[in-house]
């Protein structure tokens, strides 16, 4: 659509509220915004004066505008998150969510929910808390709570799969909910207790605990009473460590933001009943030319996009734009009102001082990780110069194989994309045609699977590399190249990388290609080739150590498969098995205590 045409489709724009998106000349969305007036708003693109770089850049590669109608500012909000979310145009803001620290999460919509550590937050309607930047405090909130609270801690899968009570039931750790001897709702109120503990509702807390503790002793169950008086030290030990940064009980968030030629630093505290209980952080880029308010009110929208729990008051380094639209949405999403305020003054203003100089140390930290990026970046550049590549490789993959003394052979696929590995799309292979230790043929093996799968069209190895490297030499760099052949990869470049004098050979090239010792592309190749030998040795010794601890319980007279099975699921491994008292083993296996001391003795 040339510019002409382009000016008569927006004089079709409505002056209702919408979402308008921008696309280029092959269709790609550039820009997704939001409006009160459509036709204003996205004219207003064309015929003012643009001062700021970026949005001239914009404005000079739209060649198609769509819009969609919405009845009020704050539809036009929640859909323009939405579509942001979906299609992550290059000319937005875009947050990047911290998601190297862990989590806890308790899914509510069970019946008997567990505690479980996850490393990312999904919009599933459970409750996460954290993230916890230390792992030390999570594992402490974690013991108290698998220590004091008598809910599961077995994985879904054993949870639906068991036909006894396990360990944890016998030793009353659990209130054995597996095997339903708790209704959901008896379970619940220790679920309750623990949000309680979480939210940094701690007064509340130890006032039922106590009345329940001075109920239990009333009636004479001193036992009991004595586990209820173990958790209330507990939970008033966890809340002395716990910071206190205002004398209020009001529960609030405090974000701000630091910016500079990098893009920009968001940190977020979550404070309930006056204590700090986790915080979170996040990078914001595409910000170069954007106001700070802009910034700000992009980071409320996709932060509080995802599920969390909302307060009523939100403290800001510096007010948003659209503010009162936010408002709307955030109280909408709360079902109470919800105010966001920059304070001038007073303790709200040195708790977002506070704030503040945490989001400054989140943008040197930024700072250092970019300048880390930089020097992939040059690594990869030296790489495609030194082995005369098109361009600096985005997708390595690199190959190994283990075995030792023959037995097990299994290699590994380890993956690096634009210098960093890409663990989610590693993968291991156990050598199935292969007999005895043979690196070529078992090379062949792999490969044949790895891109006879890309050759059918298998998604889980949709990529097609820009460089693959063979840990060995010109042998296995061989075997290699007549596989990738066969299977149309011949044209992906491919090298060998020899272990001792780290030579990359390539085919048909009598003379090897060294890298200097000092240059950053032979750092990142013996990076990554150190990475292929380790996962492939790891995935080794796993198969070795299996095979050597489930012989234990198979050379055990009566045990079978399905007793082995029921031992493995109570015990958790052989050597938990051994340890086990035989009266356990007996409860275990419902056969004589006679029996199961005979199996002992027979464990060793």
């Amino acid at each position: 659509m040339d510019r002409t045409q382009l000016e008569e489709k927006l004089s079709n724009l409505p002056v209702s509220p919408g979402v308008y998106l921008m696309k280029d000349a092959a269709g790609e969305i550039l820009y997704v915004g939001k409006a009160k007036n459509l036709r204003s708003r996205v004219q207003s693109y064309f015929r003012e004066k643009v001062d700021r770089p970026k949005t001239a850049l914009l404005v000079r590669r739209i060649r198609d505008v769509e819009w969609i109608i919405t009845d009020t500012e704050t539809e036009a909000l929640i859909l323009e998150l939405n579509l942001i979310k979906e299609h992550r145009p290059r000319y937005n803001i875009l947050m990047i969510d911290d998601k190297h620290y862990p989590y806890l999460k308790i899914n509510v919509k069970e019946d008997y929910p567990r505690v479980e550590v996850v490393r990312r937050r999904r919009e599933d309607g459970a409750r996460y808390f954290g993230p916890y930047t230390s792992s030390l405090a999570m594992n402490e909130v974690l013991r108290i709570i698998e220590s004091l609270f008598l809910v599961r801690t077995c994985s879904d899968g054993k949870f639906g799969s068991r036909t006894r009570p396990c360990l944890n039931y016998q030793i009353r750790k659990c209130l054995g909910p597996c095997m339903g001897y708790v209704s959901p709702q008896e379970y619940r109120k220790g679920i309750e207790e623990i949000l309680m503990l979480l939210e940094g509702k701690t007064a509340p807390l130890l006032s039922r605990l106590r009345k329940r503790m001075e109920k239990e002793s009333e009636e004479l169950n001193f036992e009991e009473a004595a586990r209820l008086r173990d958790q209330m030290q507990a939970v008033e030990s966890l809340s002395r460590r716990q910071k206190v940064v205002t004398d209020s009980s009001d529960d609030r968030d405090v974000l701000a933001l630091v910016r500079g030629d990098l893009g920009a630093a968001g940190q977020i505290f979550f404070v309930r009943n006056g204590r700090v209980i986790g915080r979170d952080r996040v990078e914001l880029k595409n910000v170069r030319g954007m106001e700070d308010a802009e910034i700000m009110a992009s980071f409320i929208q996709q932060y509080y996009n995802m599920a969390r729990d909302l307060p009523g008051e939100i403290l800001v380094s510096v007010l948003p734009a659209d503010q009162e639209v936010l408002e709307d949405w955030l109280g909408r999403m709360r079902g109470k009102k919800v105010v966001i305020r920059h304070p001038r003054r007073g303790q709200p203003r040195r708790l977002v001082d506070m704030v503040m100089e945490n989001a400054r140390l989140g943008y040197e930290e930024l700072n250092l990780r970019r300048m880390k990026e930089d020097r992939t970046g040059r690594a990869l550049q030296e790489l495609a110069d030194a082995l005369d590549l098109p361009a600096p490789p985005g997708r390595i993959e690199c190959y190994d194989i283990s075995n030792i003394s023959g037995t097990n052979t299994v290699a590994s696929m380890v993956v690096f994309e634009d210098g960093m590995p890409r663990k989610n799309q590693y993968r291991r292979f156990r050598i199935r045609t292969v007999e005895g230790p043979n690196d070529f043929a078992s090379m062949e093996e792999v490969l044949t699977r790895r891109f006879g799968r890309l050759e059918e069209g298998d998604v889980r190895f949709g990529a097609v590399p820009d460089l693959v490297i063979i840990d060995g030499g010109k042998g296995q760099l061989s075997s290699a190249r007549k596989i990738m052949k066969e299977h149309g990869a011949g044209d992906i470049p491919t090298f060998g990388l020899a272990k001792k004098e780290e030579e990359l050979f390539r085919e048909g090239t009598a003379e090897p290609v060294v890298l200097p010792r000092d240059s950053e592309a032979l750092y990142l190749v013996q990076r990554i080739r150190d990475e292929a030998h380790r996962f492939a040795i790891t995935f080794h010794r796993k198969l070795r150590g299996q095979e050597a601890l489930t012989s234990v319980l198979d050379s055990v007279p009566g045990i079978g498969p399905k007793r082995k099975k029921i031992l493995l699921n109570t015990f958790g491994s052989p050597a938990g098995v051994r340890q086990a008292p035989a009266g356990e083993i007996a409860r275990a296996l419902g056969i004589s205590l006679e029996r199961a001391e005979k199996i002992k003795d027979d464990l060793g």
